[in-house]
């Protein structure tokens, strides 16, 4: 099993490739519910994700609601995460790392 640091790159990543459905992080790291809430309590904790306040902001107000799948299945709005400054060097520094190993 990955540590959580590892499983947060990999989700901070995937964020900044424009994944960030949960159900598709979900599925291409193979991650329980577990792990990915664990991940994220650790992306958040350490400042490195960060969520932006949609509460005013509703789907039905989108011009793609009709061919988006996040408003078909979501009447309360998006869950909207955004990766800080502090996560983009994480992130950064990670891959360096790991182009080193």
């Amino acid at each position: 099993m990955e540590s959580i640091k590892v499983i947060a790159r990999k989700i901070l990543f995937l964020i900044s490739q424009g994944i960030s459905l949960r159900t598709e992080i979900k599925e291409i790291l193979n991650l329980s519910d577990r792990e990915y809430e664990a991940a994220l309590g650790f992306l958040f904790s350490m400042g490195y994700l960060d969520e932006v306040d949609n509460s005013f902001h509703q789907c039905s107000g989108c011009p793609l609601t009709k061919y988006c799948l996040v408003s078909s299945r979501n009447s309360g709005g998006v869950r909207t995460l955004t990766i800080t400054k502090k996560g983009l060097i994480f992130l950064k520094r990670s891959q360096i790392d790991g182009d080193k190993k």
